[in-house]
C-alpha cells in the first residue's frame, strides 16, 4: 500500500509524531514551489492543447507572444526561490488561467451559434493579448477574481451573505486572514455547507478539515488585498447611502417647513381679510341705521 499525503508547511511537523509508528513517514518528500518562467509557460499552454470532449472547453491556443506578454506580467512582481531565481506565483496564475478558460467558453459559444447559422467547420480559438485587455486587463483579471467568484457561486446563493462572510468573518481589521468552521458560519453569516463547497471549488476559499468538523479561509493571502477594497467600496457606497438618506430626509423636513409657513401664511391673510369683511359689514350697518333714523 502506498499513501501519498498532501499537507501545508505550517503542518509538516505534526507528521514528526507519527514517526514511531511509521519510521519512513518523512523519507520521502517533495515540496511545491512557485513555478519557474518555463514551468509557467508549460501550465498555460500545455492545457490549453488538450481536446477531450468531456471537458467544458474545446482546445485553443495563443497568438504569438501573448504568453510571453502573461509570463511578464506575473513576474513583475515575482517570488523568488532559495536560489535566487525569480518564480510566478501560482495562485496567481490560476487566477489568468481561470478567466482566460471563462473566456473560451464564451467565444466558443457565440462561435458556435455563428456555426449552426451559417454551416461552417468549427472554428479554431486563438487568444490574443488583446483579448484580455493589455497590461490594464490583467490587472484588472487580478483585482476581480473575487467578485467574479461572488457572482458565480451568488446565482445560486444569496450574495450578500457571501460577501459578509468574506468581507467581515475571514478577514480581521488589522488585514489579516481567519479560519472559521462550518457551523459557525452558517449561524453567523447564514451560508450553508453547499456555498461553502461551491466557493472551495471556485478556488475563492480553502477547506481545511480538523478538531472533527471543516474549518474555512480565504485560499490566498493575495485575496485580502481585494477583498478589503471591495468591503471599503461597499462602506463609502453604504456611507453614500445613509447621507443621500439623510440629505433626503432634511429635504423633505424642509420642505413642510416651507408647507407650514407658506399655509400659515395664507391663513393669517384670510383671518386677516374675514376681519376686515367683518368691519366693513359692521360700518355699513351703522350707516343704514343713521339713514334710517334720519329720514
Amino acid at each position: 500500500v502506498k499513501v501519498v499525503n498532501a499537507i501545508r508547511e505550517d503542518y509538516l511537523t505534526a507528521l514528526e509524531e507519527l514517526a514511531t509508528l511509521v519510521p519512513g513517514i518523512l523519507r520521502t518528500r517533495f515540496r511545491l514551489r512557485p513555478l519557474a518562467r518555463e514551468e509557467a509557460r508549460s501550465a498555460i499552454e500545455d492545457p490549453a492543447r488538450v481536446i477531450d470532449q468531456s471537458l467544458g472547453t474545446p482546445g485553443f491556443d495563443f497568438t504569438p507572444g501573448t504568453v510571453d506578454a502573461l509570463l511578464d506580467l506575473l513576474a513583475a512582481k515575482p517570488s523568488v526561490a532559495l536560489s535566487g531565481a525569480a518564480v510566478i506565483e501560482p495562485f496567481q496564475l490560476q487566477m489568468v488561467c481561470q478567466y482566460v478558460e471563462d473566456l473560451v467558453r464564451r467565444l466558443a459559444a457565440s462561435a458556435l451559434r455563428g456555426v449552426a447559422n451559417e454551416g461552417k467547420a468549427e472554428p479554431a480559438i486563438k487568444i490574443d493579448f488583446a483579448d484580455l485587455g493589455g497590461a490594464p486587463g490583467f490587472h484588472r483579471i487580478i483585482r476581480q477574481f473575487y467578485e467574479r467568484q461572488l457572482d458565480e457561486v451568488g446565482q445560486s446563493f444569496r450574495r450578500r451573505s457571501l460577501e459578509r462572510l468574506c468581507e467581515r468573518g475571514l478577514v480581521n481589521p488589522l488585514g489579516k486572514r481567519l479560519s472559521e468552521e462550518e457551523n459557525e458560519i452558517a449561524r453567523q453569516f447564514g451560508v450553508p455547507r453547499k456555498a461553502l463547497l461551491a466557493m472551495a471549488e471556485r478556488r475563492l476559499l480553502r477547506a481545511e478539515p480538523r478538531l472533527d468538523s471543516t474549518f474555512y479561509e480565504l485560499s490566498h493571502d493575495m485575496l485580502v488585498e481585494p477583498v478589503l477594497a471591495a468591503r471599503s467600496e461597499r462602506h463609502r457606497k453604504q456611507a453614500k447611502r445613509r447621507w443621500a438618506g439623510i440629505a433626503a430626509a432634511v429635504l423633505v423636513s424642509i420642505g413642510c417647513l416651507l408647507w407650514w409657513i407658506i399655509v400659515d401664511h395664507y391663513r393669517h391673510e384670510l383671518v386677516q381679510s374675514a376681519a376686515k369683511a367683518r368691519e366693513l359689514a359692521a360700518t355699513d350697518t351703522e350707516k343704514a341705521l343713521i339713514t334710517a333714523v334720519a329720514a
